[in-house]
């Protein structure tokens, strides 16, 4: 893991509401298409805090963690 730190190849997972005053989910989504190995999310009707939107937040956070677990445990 401390290899693909070094090497800025970390896996991220960025999400976003669609709605989100304080950072436009376009300007966030291209500020983070650089990155290498970032998924991200733009959740649709959803604000900063993603009032309503918490569980799909839960359910994407799951994906990743078990995405990035099952790619340590293979390598």
């Amino acid at each position: 893991a401390a290899a693909l730190a070094i090497r800025g190849r970390r896996p991220r997972s960025v999400v976003f509401g669609a709605r989100d005053d304080g950072v436009d989910s376009d300007s966030g989504s291209a500020a983070v298409k650089p990155w290498r190995n970032t998924s991200v999310e733009v959740l649709p009707g959803a604000d900063h805090f993603f009032v309503g939107n918490t569980q799909r937040v839960v359910s994407l956070t799951v994906d990743f963690v078990d995405r990035v677990v099952s790619d340590i445990e293979e390598h």
